[in-house]
Order: C-alpha cells, then sequence, then structure tokens
C-alpha cells in the first residue's frame, strides 16, 4: 500500500496550496494526483472499514453531507477526508488505525467536531 502513516504532515495553517498538494503526495508516496492514490485510498478504507470509530467517522460524515445536494456512500466521504480541510485530522486517525487497530479519543473528538461544523 503506497500510504506512509509515519509522515507528520505540515501544510495546515499555512495559506498556499502547494504545502498542502506537497503532504498529500508525500503521505500517498506519489507525485502527482494519480490512479494510484484512488487504489490506495480504497485500500485504506477496506483496511479500516470495520473499526467502530472509522465506522462512526464515515456517518458523521454523511450526516453533514459535505454540502452536497445528494446522498454520499462510504467511500466518497472517505474520500472527501482527505480535502484540504479534514485531511490533517484524517491522516492522525489514519496514523492511530495503523499503529493501534484504534482512534485516540483526541485525534476522533478533533475529527467528529470538524464535521459536526
Amino acid at each position: 500500500m503506497n500510504y506512509d502513516y509515519s509522515y507528520d504532515l505540515t501544510y495546515y495553517g499555512k495559506q498556499m496550496d502547494s504545502y498542502y498538494q506537497y503532504d498529500f503526495c508525500r503521505a500517498f508516496l506519489c507525485k502527482e494526483y494519480d490512479n494510484m492514490v484512488i487504489k490506495t485510498q480504497d485500500q485504506l478504507y477496506d483496511k479500516f472499514k470495520n473499526n467502530e470509530k472509522f465506522i462512526s467517522l464515515l456517518e458523521t460524515g454523511k450526516k453533514s453531507g459535505f454540502n452536497m445536494p445528494f446522498e454520499l456512500d462510504d467511500k466518497t466521504v472517505f474520500t472527501l477526508l482527505f480535502n484540504y480541510d479534514f485531511f490533517h485530522h484524517t491522516h492522525k486517525c489514519l496514523q492511530d488505525l495503523f499503529k493501534t487497530s484504534d482512534i485516540s479519543t483526541e485525534n476522533y473528538n478533533n475529527l467528529i467536531n470538524l464535521l459536526k461544523k
């Protein structure tokens, strides 16, 4: 799987998209967004889809709807969790899942609260 759980993101709070793009590509071990990113997202989803907190995050994302005028499925919500506003929290949750098979209360609450805004 092409995902670097150990990488610490640095983009958040900086006003340039290039920082986000760099961190995104660095985490996905790619040079630019391509089909491998989609495949890796699918693999990440499949790896963690049975975790209770992961499921709860996806359900909360579906309820928020990301301002979309239609209902979202779990995989679409998961993909949207990699956008600029959510990626730094999503990445921390993935790091937790990789290390301990659970999401820390702090990281879970941070992402849930952001999804509820």
